[in-house]
């Protein structure tokens, strides 16, 4: 998965843009780039783990979803900080280091 690859729809303000990406062992990230984030959203984002809940056997773009089958409270995330990825939220992430990142949240 590359961060600069993802599809073009995501939510973008003056101030900032977000992408959420989901995996199939309920973990994903957020990834924002902006003037109010760790990181210009252009070659250096801002990364959050999250847990979710929904339910898909593959990597998901959350803005790629079909919301219909879901109820409101599926659309929930939780920032999460796994001992073995983060201690916060991960500013100032390189395009070069986003696939290390992937990959360790997959493994969670």
């Amino acid at each position: 998965m590359n961060i600069l690859d993802l599809t073009p729809e995501y939510i973008k303000t003056a101030m900032m843009s977000q992408r959420i990406v989901l995996f199939p062992n309920g973990y994903g990230l957020s990834i924002i780039g902006g003037q109010y984030a760790y990181g210009d959203g252009v070659h250096t984002f801002e990364i959050a783990v999250i847990k979710h809940n929904f339910k898909t056997d593959k990597d998901v773009d959350y803005f790629g979803l079909d919301f219909s089958n879901y109820s409101k409270d599926d659309l929930m995330f939780k920032l999460v900080y796994p001992p073995e990825i983060c201690n916060n939220v991960l500013g100032y992430v390189k395009e070069s280091e986003f696939n290390t990142i992937v990959e360790k949240v997959k493994r969670l």
